[in-house]
């Protein structure tokens, strides 16, 4: 394959992605709006007083940045019938 095929190839990928990124924005917005709206009053105050402190105190300490720090769940994994992940 010569140079210009890669070139094309690795656009074609990164288009691939970007569309993938703008298609799934939309989602994620709606779901941490949903977030905002469902939880309460009280904790929805803490979590900004918190995420303020974080800011202010980045640069003196590293650790304040921790309450970004989430627990994840394994989610759903995308790949074929014999579970190869899929690219």
């Amino acid at each position: 394959m010569g140079y210009c095929n890669h070139i094309h190839t690795f656009q074609l990928s990164l288009k691939r992605k970007l569309v993938a990124a703008q298609r799934n924005l939309a989602s994620s917005c709606d779901t941490f709006a949903n977030l905002d709206e469902t939880v309460p009053e009280d904790i929805h105050n803490i979590w900004k007083a918190q995420e303020r402190n974080a800011l202010v105190e980045r640069l003196s300490n590293a650790k304040a940045m921790d309450i970004f720090e989430v627990q994840l769940e394994k989610g759903r994994s995308y790949g074929n019938k014999y579970g190869k992940r899929l690219k």
